[in-house]
C-alpha cells in the first residue's frame, strides 16, 4: 500500500493518533516510517531557534549541525524492518519521480471517499486530462465515482486560495493560535514530560540545598565544586532530552507549516502554480460533491465541484 492508501484505510478504521483523533495525513505517515526514535536511535537537532529576534523555531535543513545517537533507549522495532522501508520509500521515490518528472502535481495526493482508493492520471480521447479512482477505472461496479478533470481540481484549488488568503487571519491565524495552545497543553500533560521535569525539579532542590550549605560553611570548596558541576550538567542534560521531546510533539510541525502558508499567501497567484499547490496541500478527498482539502498544517477545507469542468 502506499502511503496515502494506508492514511485513508487507517481513518477510514477510526484508529486514533496519539491525540485520540482518528485523522491521518500522508506527512504524519512519512514521519512514522522515518523516525528514528523506533529502532532505539535519536536524531538531535531536528529543529533549531532562530539567533535574532522575533525567535523562531525552524526546520534544520543544514543550517545547523545534528547528532545522531544510536542505542539511546530501547526500541520497538527491528534495524531490519526499519531498513527495508527505508529502501523501499526510497525505491517508491525514484520511481514516481521518474515518472512524474515534476510534471503531476495530483499524483498520490487523490484520493476517493467512497472507495478509499487513490486517483490515477490518464489522458482521454479528446485529449482531456483527468483524474479516475482506479476502482472505478478497473468497473463502474466496484466504485460510482465519476472521474475529474484536471482543469476543475485546479480552479477548485485556485478558489480555495483566494478564500485562504483573503481570510488568512481568520482562518489560519485563528486556527494557529490554538495549535500553540494545545501544542502547550498536550506537552506539559504527557507522562514522559511531566517525569522530565520532576527529575529537573530535584536536581535544582540539590543545588539549592548544596549553595545552603556551602553558605554555611558546612562543605568545602572543592567538593562544592564537583557536586554543583555534577548537578549542572545532570540538569543540562534533562533540559536538552526535554526540548528534543517538545520538538517531537506532534503540534510542532502543524504550527511550522501554518506559518509556512501564511507565508506563501503573502503572494497572489492568479493562475495554478504547482509548486505551491505542493507546499500546501497534502491530501484531496474526492466525493460527488465536493473536494476536501487537507491541508500540510492538518486543517481541512472543503470546496465544492465545479461541473462542466
Amino acid at each position: 500500500m502506499g502511503i496515502q492508501e494506508i492514511a485513508a484505510e487507517l481513518q477510514k478504521e477510526h484508529i486514533p493518533k496519539l491525540n485520540g483523533e482518528p485523522v491521518w495525513s500522508y506527512t504524519g505517515i512519512l514521519y512514522i516510517l522515518t523516525n528514528e526514535r523506533y529502532i532505539g536511535d535519536e536524531l538531535f537537532q531536528k529543529r533549531y531557534t532562530t539567533d535574532t529576534l522575533p525567535f523562531q523555531k525552524k526546520i534544520n535543513r543544514g543550517q545547523k549541525k545534528q547528532y545522531y545517537a544510536e542505542d539511546t533507549h530501547d526500541p520497538i522495532i527491528s534495524r531490519e524492518v526499519f531498513r527495508k522501508a527505508q529502501e523501499l520509500l526510497k525505491r517508491k521515490s525514484e520511481r514516481h519521480g521518474h515518472q512524474n518528472n515534476g510534471q503531476y502535481p495530483f499524483t498520490s495526493l487523490i484520493v476517493c471517499d467512497e472507495c478509499g482508493t487513490n486517483f490515477c492520471r490518464r489522458i482521454a480521447k479528446n485529449q482531456r486530462v483527468l483524474w479516475t479512482c482506479r476502482k472505478h477505472f478497473k468497473g463502474k461496479h466496484l466504485c460510482s465515482m465519476e472521474s475529474l478533470n484536471e482543469t476543475e481540481i485546479q480552479r477548485c484549488f485556485l478558489t480555495l486560495y483566494k478564500k485562504l488568503a483573503e481570510n488568512r487571519q481568520e482562518i489560519l491565524g485563528s486556527y494557529l493560535r490554538q495549535l500553540e495552545e494545545l501544542k502547550d497543553k498536550d506537552f506539559m500533560a504527557h507522562p514522559d514530560a511531566m517525569e522530565l521535569n520532576r527529575q529537573i525539579a530535584g536536581l535544582l532542590e540539590q543545588n539549592h540545598t548544596l549553595h545552603r550549605l556551602r553558605a554555611k560553611e558546612c562543605i568545602d570548596s572543592a567538593f562544592f565544586i564537583a557536586q554543583s558541576n555534577e548537578l549542572g550538567q545532570k540538569i543540562s542534560n534533562l533540559k536538552a532530552e526535554l526540548k528534543q521531546y517538545r520538538n517531537l510533539n506532534e503540534y510542532a510541525d502543524f504550527i511550522d507549516n501554518t506559518r509556512l502558508i501564511l507565508t506563501i499567501l503573502d503572494s497572489p497567484m492568479p493562475a495554478f502554480s504547482a509548486s505551491v499547490f505542493r507546499n500546501i496541500v497534502s491530501r484531496i478527498t474526492v466525493t460527488h460533491e465536493t473536494l476536501r482539502f487537507q491541508l500540510v498544517n492538518g486543517l481541512e477545507l472543503e470546496e465544492e465541484r465545479i461541473s462542466g469542468g
